[in-house]
């Protein structure tokens, strides 16, 4: 990681990748901060190959809590939000997408497979709730991306994040926010007040203003989510 070769600091960040989901987190959090501190700091790497190496090398390290008390907010989330707006779209695109796999979205990003896969897939979904205050606010400018077919991905995956949140909070006992009548799919519609009523039209006139990518109101799931944190 500390090589100067672009080529080599890109084989190191897969080898930390790898290393992230072979190592018992409990073992790996005893190096994890230097490993972070080294990793982040191939972020401002001129190639833009490297820093998504980074970014991808990231996955494990965060996703399964490896990293010590506070690193999230105090750390990484610091850290990522620059590459919010690297000027090259694929590395966005590959930031948004961990992004949402932190916050809870179902499925594992692109790339992952085999061993990694199978351990990813035991992610603690408690982890996506503790880190979300600090995450969900990096995703969201991914929905401002200048690129369309960015912003419409990070969209869709704030929409399945925010329905991952809403489904947690149910099972948690937790209601859901207010205003949202819509939020789960196939329940009986709750009581609503005239003025509750009117409310909702007024947002969804606000919404068919809105431009792209939205093409109408974000889904309830996500509406709750930002509500609930930000």
């Amino acid at each position: 990681l500390e090589d100067g070769y672009h080529e080599i600091k890109k084989v190191a960040c897969g080898c930390a990748a790898d290393l992230a989901v072979a190592v018992p987190p409990d073992v790996l959090a005893q190096h994890s901060e230097k490993l972070l501190a080294t990793l982040l700091a191939n972020l401002s790497h001129q190639h833009a190959k490297v820093r998504a190496a980074v970014i991808d090398a990231l996955v494990g390290l965060v996703g399964l809590g490896a990293l010590p008390a506070g690193s999230v907010p105090q750390t990484v989330a610091p850290a990522l939000r620059p590459y919010a707006y690297d000027r090259v779209p694929a590395v966005r695109t590959s930031l948004f997408e961990k992004l949402a796999f932190w916050l809870g979205q179902k499925g594992l990003p692109a790339g992952v497979s085999g061993r990694a896969a199978q351990v990813l897939a035991g992610v603690d979904p408690g982890l996506s709730r503790s880190y979300a205050p600090d995450l969900l606010p990096l995703l969201l400018i991914g929905v401002t991306d200048p690129v369309a077919t960015v912003a419409e991905a990070a969209l869709r995956q704030l929409e399945s994040v925010g329905s991952e949140w809403c489904e947690s909070k149910a099972a948690a006992g937790s209601s859901v926010s207010g205003g949202d009548v819509d939020m789960a799919e196939g329940s009986a519609a709750p009581s609503t007040s005239e003025g509750q009523v009117d409310a909702e039209k007024s947002a969804a006139v606000l919404a068919s203003q809105l431009g792209p990518p939205y093409t109408g109101r974000p889904q309830a799931g996500a509406r709750t989510m930002v509500r609930d944190l930000l």
